[in-house]
């Protein structure tokens, strides 16, 4: 139960939106989704505790998004509504991306929608003439 009496079973983030601001050796990549509320749908409730940000090169899913090594967790989420943004700078590859988000009495979200992307340098051109 969070502090309104309102058990707190799942929040519907928002979609995450992947933006790619990388170069050629790597990628500083820019994920943004909509803060929820405390509750997850009254903005009156407050702002969520924090959010648990992961990427792996393999599929996320519910099953394993806890073994997911690799992760940022967010503090002092915005208030419901406003654009939450975490960046992070990763090797070339192929990347997954998911999160949850908990509230202050330890309630937690189900995995949100699974953002992939590849991260490559451009392919070098060969063809001019």
């Amino acid at each position: 139960m969070n502090k309104y009496g309102k058990m707190l079973v799942s929040i519907l983030l928002g979609m995450l939106i992947l933006v790619w601001v990388g170069v050629a050796y790597g990628a500083d990549i820019t994920l943004t989704w909509t803060a929820v509320a405390d509750d997850g749908s009254d903005p009156a409730s407050g702002p969520a505790e924090y959010y648990d940000l992961r990427w792996a090169d393999y599929p996320i899913t519910s099953a394993n998004f806890e073994d997911v090594v690799d992760s940022i967790i967010t503090s002092a989420p915005k208030n419901a509504g406003e654009l939450e943004s975490a960046s992070i700078t990763l090797p070339d590859g192929h990347y997954y991306f998911a999160i949850k988000v908990y509230d202050e009495a330890g309630n937690v979200s189900e995995v949100s929608n699974v953002v992939e992307r590849d991260f490559f340098p451009p392919s070098q051109i060969t063809d001019l003439q």
